[in-house]
């Protein structure tokens, strides 16, 4: 058993987009266990990284076994290529207090618009992310 203890703000994770091609983000994911950003390609690639890292971190703690219709080695999340830097399109600060319900709770934050609001699951988060993003910089 890993005895390594975590501070709260691990479970901090600043998201980046910098591409917001056909709804689907690309960018980078930055934590301060991470010695340097993280890029994702895709939202999936950046929900498993996220899980990837709480996982790891054991924090916040699962409060359900994950189910699954086969065995399949731990996660593991293969990035193509890193996106380019550019300037962000929306940078977001998510903090995951609970993963309860097989899903997280939480906050998040959109920086640039200086809002900030309470989600109930992943999927609630993606739809807020996903509206600022919709919206463009004028939001």
């Amino acid at each position: 058993m890993d005895t390594k203890v975590y501070p709260c703000g691990t479970r901090v994770c600043v998201i980046e987009v910098v591409s917001y091609e056909g709804s689907s983000p690309a960018g980078f994911l930055h934590n301060e266990t991470f010695e340097t950003p993280v890029p994702f390609g895709n939202l999936s690639q950046l929900l498993f990284t996220m899980e990837a890292l709480f996982d790891s971190i054991n924090n916040p703690q699962r409060t359900m076994k994950p189910r699954s219709l086969a065995e399949a080695p731990p996660q593991t999340v293969p990035f193509d290529a890193d996106p380019p830097r550019k300037k962000a399109l929306a940078t977001f600060r998510v903090e995951v207090m609970f993963r309860q319900n097989a899903s997280w709770q939480g906050g998040v934050a959109w920086v640039e618009g200086k809002k900030e609001t309470q989600f109930r699951s992943a999927l609630e988060l993606v739809g807020i992310m996903n509206g600022v993003l919709r919206a463009g910089p004028r939001a």
